[in-house]
């Protein structure tokens, strides 16, 4: 029944679900281990789908979705993550490490479409589409220009 009330909630609504662990944590911590390690979206559809339009809106959407959280809670990722979903269940999933933390939608939609088109992952019609991010860290601090 839990699957059934989940897979009816808004997509905003299920990351939501899924990022909320750091309410457990101290109010003033930073970060601590029980928080969660990674944050994610993903898009199920109804039907498989190869229609570019609505691929190419999920991937736009995600990152705003998860560069929130992160911006909230002043880390950076170093992994991003894609999940493809394929008519007939089978899951792929395909990520990349990055020296400097992302903490930008923009950045985060650039790499993960990259992802998918190295990979060429989104060959057939797809059942579903995940975009996430790893290995949070707080950022090292920035160097500032001179002038």
């Amino acid at each position: 029944m839990a699957d059934r009330q989940a897979s009816s909630w808004p997509r905003k609504r299920k990351a939501q679900v899924y990022t909320n662990l750091h309410r457990f944590c101290e109010p003033n911590a930073a970060w601590c281990s029980f928080c969660s390690k990674s944050i994610s979206g993903e898009e199920t559809f109804l039907h498989d789908t190869e229609a570019r339009k609505v691929l190419r809106a999920c991937p736009r959407e995600q990152p705003q979705d998860i560069s929130g959280p992160l911006k909230r809670r002043r880390l950076g990722a170093h992994t991003i993550q894609v999940k493809v979903r394929y008519g007939d269940f089978t899951t792929l999933t395909r990520q990349i490490t990055v020296e400097e933390p992302l903490t930008e939608a923009g950045d985060i939609y650039r790499l993960g479409c990259s992802l998918l088109g190295r990979e060429r992952l989104v060959s057939c019609p797809l059942r579903l589409l995940g975009l996430g991010v790893a290995s949070l860290r707080e950022p090292a601090g920035q160097q500032l220009v001179l002038l």
